[in-house]
């Protein structure tokens, strides 16, 4: 079984060094011709799966393929990151702060995890919500902002996604970062970047 990522061409090699046959042995073995074996020992073919399992098979080993989610994450992957009621949209702040937590540990990731345009989620508050987090880790990474977040037509209206006293709005939008109050949209930073990880507007 083999569970190492290589190249097809290393991994081929490896292998039949690692049983001792010769090209023409391994060839005879998966029924191919010698040529296919040297090929993709140089790197010159890339093999389908089926044939580099058939390859393998051929010198006593398995391939076997898994598929999980990347580790790294994608804002374009919170387009459900929302509940609705009779009240509006309520943003879900835990998966919110988990995205940028992790791009603060991450910064590398950054470009990656915004570049993608999200799905329009249904929700104006939360599509501003993500082009806005899109525009704001950008500039504070000292990215261009992705194209999609432009597309985004601000909201129409000074909207708070939570129910706050008026004392509580002035003190939020005084607090909010000013890709969000471009759009209209007022959420106190604190509220999604905490400690180290929150940044100068």
């Amino acid at each position: 079984m083999l569970t190492r990522v290589e190249r097809a061409s290393t991994l081929i090699r490896r292998v039949r060094a690692e049983s001792g046959l010769s090209i023409r042995a391994v060839a005879e073995r998966a029924q191919v011709a010698a040529s296919t074996i040297s090929r993709i020992e140089a790197g010159r073919v890339d093999p389908g799966v089926e044939t580099l399992g058939s390859v393998l098979a051929a010198m006593g080993y398995e391939l076997e393929l898994t598929v999980r989610r990347r580790a790294s994450v994608r804002l374009a992957e919170l387009c459900d990151a929302k509940s609705s009621s009779s009240q509006g949209d309520r943003l879900d702040w835990t998966r919110l702060r988990f995205f940028l937590d992790h791009l603060a540990r991450n910064p590398h990731e950054t470009d990656d995890a915004i570049a993608p345009p999200p799905p329009s989620s249904g929700s104006a508050v939360l599509d501003n919500a993500l082009a806005a987090l899109a525009e704001k880790v950008a500039d504070d990474a000292g990215l261009e902002r992705p194209s999609w977040a432009a597309a985004i037509e601000p909201l129409g209206q000074d909207t708070f996604p939570a129910p706050l006293t008026s004392r509580m709005r002035d003190r939020v939008r005084h607090s909010t970062p000013a890709q969000f109050a471009a759009r209209r949209l007022f959420i106190d930073e604190r509220s999604l970047w905490r400690g180290e990880a929150a940044s100068a507007s």
